[in-house]
């Protein structure tokens, strides 16, 4: 975890970092970066702050969200997991693998 953190400070915009270390966390485990302190939720909302179109960290903030639980993006939207896996089949329409969890919203 240290050696994500060490290279989101060399380069804050990469949202794999974000993705990669987020994936990497537990439930209820937390990383601080930049002087906050993030959840796995959190590095994901990252990933998708510097890369609109990644469609697998919107995959998995859906998957770490409790069912009727919302989020807020940086852009401001409220999103529940039903509304995150359909921004993750918008943002890459070629994956097949963002329609999966759709049925679980």
């Amino acid at each position: 975890r240290q050696l994500y953190a060490e290279a989101i400070s060399c380069d804050p915009h990469n949202s794999k970092l974000y993705f990669d270390l987020g994936r990497d966390l537990a439930d209820g485990e937390t990383v601080k970066l930049h002087g906050h302190v993030l959840d796995k939720k959190l590095l994901f909302v990252e990933a998708i702050y510097n890369s609109s179109n990644f469609s697998w960290a919107y995959n998995n903030l859906g998957l770490a969200l409790a069912p009727g639980e919302t989020v807020r993006l940086r852009d401001g939207q409220a999103l529940d997991r039903q509304q995150l896996f359909v921004h993750g089949i918008r943002a890459d329409a070629d994956k097949r693998c963002s329609l999966g969890p759709v049925g679980l919203a």
